[in-house]
């Protein structure tokens, strides 16, 4: 795709020679486990900006239903969330990533008692970061999602929001 291209300006695009390489590595291996999928995009999104829309979309939804994926690991909104999708009766949970320094309220407040330029208002978003932790619990294999904030009155990621648990064999 062009570097210019409308597509690229509102960040559409297609991957499927990424997904062709890698179907042919996991050929066979459906069966063998849990598969979780790391993309940058969102699987779905709402709005015309950021959807995965025609050939891109069928693509990524062909392949999550050939492979079994169970849970997608996606990025670029800067927004954590959990959405469940259901492709060809399985479902499928995506945790969208939030960020760690991008909603930083206390640096805004910091630059802007000193005079320093910032962004016109505070981020609407507090920094956050998900936990994921996969465990045996009496011969089932658990996933847990635990999201955390980060408060603008301490250090670090402390303030528990929401927490999912589910099982995954």
């Amino acid at each position: 795709m062009p570097a210019n291209s409308i597509q690229r300006l509102l960040a559409r695009g297609s991957f499927g020679d990424q997904l062709e390489q890698l179907d042919s590595l996991l050929d066979g291996l459906a069966d063998s486990g849990l598969c979780v999928l790391l993309v940058h995009h969102p699987v779905a999104w709402p709005g015309f900006i950021l959807a995965l829309t025609g050939r891109a979309g069928n693509e990524l939804a062909q392949f999550l239903e050939k492979h079994h994926i169970g849970v997608v690991l996606s990025g670029h909104t800067h927004r954590p969330d959990i959405r469940f999708h259901t492709i060809g009766g399985h479902v499928i949970r995506e945790f969208g990533a939030g960020s760690t320094t991008q909603n930083d309220a206390t640096r805004y407040k910091h630059k802007q008692s000193l005079g320093l330029p910032a962004s016109s208002r505070p981020p609407s978003q507090l920094n956050s970061l998900f936990i994921h932790r996969l465990f045996d619990h009496q011969g089932d294999l658990l996933w847990e999602a635990t999201l955390t904030h980060s408060s603008p009155l301490a250090r670090g990621f402390n303030k528990q929001v929401s927490r999912i648990r589910f099982q995954l064999n």
